[in-house]
């Protein structure tokens, strides 16, 4: 038993230097921890393309905003964020000769509020400098109402919709207090076109009316492309 006691401690000892060269020394490893609970960021963006089949919802333009975010644990970050964004729309009237019915591009602000939730991939660390996340986010576009609607004799207006918004990106963290934020979100909203959409011009009494399905609420979805530098509020 003497003898067995003795050959585990030489085991033992001969391994330990191993086993502490497993892994990375804390100075060579790529892994930092995140030590800000909260942070503040300052975003631009741009917002793409696509006003619906008939072109009439907003899109087209840059966007700009704030965004406030506090960790709940390592993995979850909880978000408000406020955005203005300056598109533009075409307005479509189905009272004038149909080689006249679209015109604009117009001008139309829209202010958007949203709450989101956001998943750290690499937890409550960096790697290599960089934290990945992907998130969806929920709340409500505000038309300007000084904008489009003034020239629209349509009935169609921008009003307040619902917003949907997945996202993916990462941070650069440059120094604990201060990261990039590079992100791709997706903006789902609802456009809902006006019963003069299946009306046709008196001038024009066979003609075809811009709406011949019945079909009065379109989804659409837009691109953002966003950047934003942050700074943290606090370092635990």
């Amino acid at each position: 038993m003497r003898r067995f006691t003795i050959a585990a401690a030489v085991l033992l000892a001969a391994t330990t230097p191993l086993a502490a060269q497993v892994g990375y020394a804390p100075e060579a490893s790529p892994y930092r921890e995140i030590t800000a609970p909260t942070s503040f960021t300052a975003t631009f963006g741009r917002f793409s393309k696509n006003g619906g089949q008939y072109g009439v919802g907003a899109n087209n333009g840059f966007t700009y905003g704030a965004r406030y975010a506090f960790r709940a644990n390592k993995f979850i970050e909880i978000s408000l964020a406020g955005t203005r964004a300056d598109l533009e729309r075409n307005v479509v009237d189905p009272f004038v000769p149909t080689a006249n019915r679209t015109t604009g591009p117009f001008r139309e602000s829209m202010i958007i509020g949203e709450a989101g939730l956001t998943a750290n991939l690499t937890g409550g660390k960096t790697w290599n400098r960089l934290a990945p996340f992907v998130g969806i986010g929920a709340g409500a576009a505000f038309a300007n109402r000084l904008s489009s609607a003034a020239v629209d004799t349509s009935g169609f207006r921008a009003g307040t919709r619902f917003v949907f918004t997945p996202h993916v990106g990462t941070r650069v963290f440059l120094s604990q207090r201060l990261h990039l934020r590079l992100e791709a979100k997706a903006v789902f909203w609802k456009l809902t076109y006006p019963l003069s959409f299946s009306s046709v011009p008196p001038s024009e009494p066979f003609a075809v009316p811009v709406i011949t399905n019945n079909t009065f609420r379109e989804w659409t979805t837009n691109a953002v492309l966003q950047v934003g530098i942050g700074y943290a509020l606090g370092i635990l």
